[in-house]
């Protein structure tokens, strides 16, 4: 791992395609570009990636618990251990007790869509299962007022997105705006903000400029169905790169 982190703290949110690989070679490769946290998926999230799929008449379906589940929990609980291992904090979406069992340093919870009730509701029951000691982060879309409430409620990180699941989308018009809510939440605040969902390095740059102190890169889908783990690297390396060197200007 680097001798000093990087002044902007990098994230990265796996899926499926990064629990299949050797996990060594990822725990590697995330210690290389400078990563100091990633998000793994949990049963629950994949389950409703698939039901997503089915919805879109998409190919496949969901398997049995014995099956799928279990092998899942498996990979997870392997990639878990290596990344750990390599100094980096883990985190389970969704699934508070899942990330207890499995011994994952905390819990993501996409509250984008929740009203301010439900958001509590959902921040308080995930905290009363991990501990004060563990991580609970909240992604609140682009909600100025569950963030404000959950940051006050104790939430360990508030991350702004404004595409599906709290993640971004790629037009300028949206970019700007979840800019805007990460360089006000960078100046009022002390709860760490996360720009949420990277995908690109104009975005990273963006995001950095506007004085992010970290930036969560998305490589949901960026290995597995034809695309091998070494364009996968270097895709996470190109944005890693513009965080690491701070391409985009001091925050």
């Amino acid at each position: 791992m680097p001798t000093e982190p990087p002044s902007v703290q990098l994230l990265t949110i796996l899926d499926e395609g990064w629990c299949n690989a050797p996990a060594e070679r990822v725990a590697a490769l995330l210690c290389d570009c400078g990563a100091s946290c990633a998000l793994l998926p949990s049963a629950r999230a994949r389950t409703q990636r698939e039901d997503d799929r089915a919805q879109r008449g998409e190919s496949g379906h969901r398997q049995g618990l014995s099956s799928g589940d279990e092998a899942h929990k498996n990979e997870v609980r392997a990639l878990l251990a290596s990344l750990q291992e390599a100094g980096i904090a883990v985190l389970l979406g969704e699934d508070a007790r899942m990330a207890k069992k499995l011994g994952a340093d905390g819990v993501h919870l996409d509250l984008a869509a929740a009203g301010e009730a439900a958001a509590i509701a959902a921040y308080d029951g995930a905290r009363a299962v991990l501990g004060a000691g563990a991580i609970v982060g909240v992604g609140v879309g682009l909600s100025r007022h569950n963030a404000m409430v959950l940051g006050e409620r104790g939430a360990d990180y508030v991350a702004f997105g404004n595409g599906a699941q709290g993640g971004l989308k790629g037009d300028r018009a949206a970019l700007a705006e979840a800019c805007e809510r990460i360089a006000w939440w960078a100046e009022l605040f002390v709860v760490p903000g996360i720009a949420w969902g990277v995908r690109t390095r104009d975005a990273a740059r963006a995001f950095v400029e506007a004085g992010a102190e970290w930036i969560a890169v998305n490589l949901v889908g960026c290995l597995g169905r034809g695309t091998g783990f070494d364009e996968a690297a270097a895709h996470l390396r190109a944005l890693a790169g513009v965080v690491r060197t701070r391409e985009g200007g001091a925050p």
